[in-house]
């Protein structure tokens, strides 16, 4: 149902998204926008009170939406709209807006520069001159010295390991091939419809990239062919603790495993004191998640979040929304089981939808269907 042309259509945002991307919602007359007012996260309290009646939500990733905030909009709420590429944990009421592709150059380039980083001991050589200490240190011969991630020659073969090959991975290896890397070898999620590969596409990439090989392979080679391994898999029960000890020493390149890692994503985050194992490890780089975080990339996604909310609330589609095709039914539909109205979406079910169903639906996380009014 449409709404009245005497009506605005309040959006609400939990962030304000800066000079570059409010104007998109800023001064347009049929549109109620609301902003939290202060440069932290939103109070859930803030969110619950000003939610009531709103078309679509602008919410950041700080930002829990679920079954409380959906009641606390009501009927009228047509989209989320989301600031991350992931999905995973959100509850939308009509149609989730996301962004897949605005972050695979950024969280790509962290790739390599985490790979440099890692292999030539950044850690360790920038606190000797961050805490004062380099006076005290005299020269010797491989001091601060690794492994150097280019080939040093033509006759150096590179080999790049993948585990989990979409975007971002693709987008990580063509930036190995100015360095000399000419193979890869990925283990892609085997539960994943998005990553797999065959033959034909293989080989495509390869010719396209101007490699020797790429191959799909099980963990094992990838842990005893790599000379570096990027983990770009999505999260989830799949793929936990999949890089385990056993993976680390089929790593047989380096005594003992490994010679170093890169991390960018941290389980447990943010909560890494500075005696976390992994801190303390002197060669173990971690950055604080900010495999995304450039200026152009957040301002695309700010601008895409903007765009969804205000092309739901208006009716228009949503330059860049969630899809999903229904799947067999097989148990009834309880609350909390994620379904579609009369839009592809991802939702808590209201009770009072459940008796409009005219069908059994599954239990499962990512199945959408049409229930009818």
């Amino acid at each position: 149902m449409s709404q009245s042309p005497s009506l605005k259509h309040k959006i609400v945002v939990t962030r304000n998204l800066g000079p570059d991307v409010m104007p998109i919602l800023e001064g347009r007359t049929e549109i109620d926008l609301v902003v939290w007012p202060e440069d932290r996260a939103c109070d859930r309290e803030w969110l619950l009170r000003n939610a009531t009646g709103a078309a679509a939500l602008v919410i950041m990733v700080s930002d829990k939406i679920d079954a409380e905030v959906l009641d606390a909009a009501g009927p009228g709420l047509r989209a989320v709209s989301t600031m991350s590429v992931g999905y995973g944990a959100r509850q939308a009421i009509n149609r989730i807006g996301i962004h897949p592709d605005v972050l695979t150059e950024a969280v790509a380039d962290v790739c390599i520069m985490l790979a440099l980083m890692a292999g030539r001991n950044a850690k360790q050589t920038s606190a000797l001159v961050n805490e004062g200490n380099w006076p005290q240190f005299s020269w010797a011969p491989f001091l601060f010295c690794g492994p150097q991630l280019s080939a040093p020659s033509p006759s150096r073969q590179r080999t790049a390991g993948f585990i989990g090959f979409g975007r971002i991975a693709k987008a990580t290896l063509a930036r190995l091939v100015p360095f000399g890397f000419t193979r890869c070898v990925y283990g892609a999620n085997p539960h994943s419809t998005r990553q797999g590969s065959n033959d034909d596409s293989d080989k495509e990439l390869a010719d396209r990239l101007g490699l020797t090989s790429v191959r799909r392979v099980d963990l094992d080679t990838v842990a005893s062919e790599s000379d570096v391994v990027f983990v770009l898999a999505p999260g989830g029960p799949s793929t936990y603790h999949v890089v385990n000890e056993e993976f680390l020493r089929n790593e047989r390149r380096w005594e003992g495993g490994i010679w170093a890692a890169g991390l960018d994503v941290v389980e447990g985050e943010p909560n890494i004191p500075a005696d976390h194992p992994l801190v303390r490890e002197p060669r173990c780089v971690i950055l604080p998640h900010i495999g995304s975080a450039t200026n152009e990339t957040w301002v695309d996604m700010a601008s895409l979040a903007a765009n969804n909310a205000l092309a739901a609330a208006l009716g228009e589609p949503m330059p860049c929304a969630l899809r999903c095709l229904p799947q067999p039914a097989t148990s009834q539909v309880t609350d909390g089981t994620e379904v579609s109205r009369d839009r592809t979406i991802f939702g808590f079910v209201r009770q009072s939808w459940i008796s409009k169903a005219n069908k059994q639906l599954p239990m499962g996380n990512t199945c959408c269907y049409t229930l009818p009014e």
